[in-house]
């Protein structure tokens, strides 16, 4: 049962050309984020330091990700950074979701910067 959902996963990606490549993919899990909580009466949202691996480290948006994305990765087309983009985005999602559930949890989580890789 495995084999036949990971063969026809396998073939699905095959067919598709603007599928990411496997060490793209790789790369995006492995990267460093850091979420450091804004303070202050106009702090709206935590600030959100990304490092891929092989790229420079960028604030945390949708277009800086795009950006940083493109060029750590030239051979890239628009559709694959998009993709690409996106995926760092959710993984991002999950990281400050967990730091507020720590943030929850502890008091003082909320205080100091929060680094982790995926």
């Amino acid at each position: 049962m495995v084999r036949s959902v990971l063969s026809l996963f396998s073939r699905r990606r095959a067919a598709d050309p603007q599928a990411l490549p496997d060490a793209i993919l790789e790369a995006l899990d492995c990267a460093f984020v850091l979420i450091r909580p804004e303070t202050g009466d106009t702090a709206r949202q935590d600030h959100v330091v990304v490092q891929i691996p092989g790229g420079a480290g960028f604030r945390f948006t949708a277009a800086n990700a795009a950006c940083a994305i493109a060029k750590t990765w030239p051979e890239l087309d628009e559709v694959q950074v998009s993709d690409a983009a996106k995926r760092l985005s959710r993984l991002v999602a999950v990281r400050q979701a967990a730091h507020a559930r720590a943030a929850a949890l502890d008091g003082t989580a909320n205080a100091r910067p929060y680094l982790t890789r995926f």
